[in-house]
């Protein structure tokens, strides 16, 4: 199986971020991941121009935006919470904070409401200062966020490699506490 880019692209691969370049042919294992996950590729070969057809076929078919695949769009799934399991209402709220009101609300209300499921619901509702990546912050925020703690450190590095242009002095801090 062969793709070609048809756009620049950093994906996570076999635990690290490759940078690719357009027009780059990727085969075999990565050709797919790229096909599968909607990533910026146009089919070299016929397997490759058959999964990228059956891949934005099943997207289309289930309301899902190309490149999208495997994730709900909130507003093809209703109104209402769901009443299934933690993920299911996980899923539905995503990471809007007025859904996970109204999940909230729906679970407070419910016979036995789930203790964990509320938290978890709690902190997308009102996130407390510093529970979120600072997306998009200055090397400061960053910094402030990640503290001393390890993961976060990874977290951070992973974040910041993946920036169209990774700041060094961030990424050589992170990498020291990591």
């Amino acid at each position: 199986m062969r793709a070609r880019l048809t756009a620049d692209h950093r994906p996570y691969w076999n635990y690290q971020v490759i940078p690719l370049t357009k027009d780059t042919v990727v085969t075999g294992d990565l050709a797919r991941y790229l096909i599968s996950t909607g990533g910026p590729v146009a089919a070299e070969d016929d397997d490759a121009k058959e999964l990228i057809d059956v891949t934005a076929e099943e997207a289309q078919g289930l309301g899902h935006r190309e490149g999208d695949i495997g994730r709900p769009l909130p507003d093809t799934i209703g109104d209402q919470p769901p009443a299934g399991s933690e993920q299911d209402v996980l899923d539905w709220v995503g990471h809007d904070q007025e859904r996970a009101a109204r999940a909230i609300g729906a679970e407070e209300d419910s016979a036995e409401p789930r203790e964990e499921l509320l938290e978890r619901l709690r902190q997308i509702h009102h996130p407390g200062p510093g529970d979120a990546y600072p997306e998009g912050g200055s090397a400061e925020e960053v910094k402030a966020w990640v503290g001393e703690d390890a993961e976060r450190a990874r977290t951070a590095l992973e974040a910041e490699e993946a920036r169209d242009k990774p700041r060094a002095g961030l990424s050589a801090h992170l990498k020291k506490l990591g």
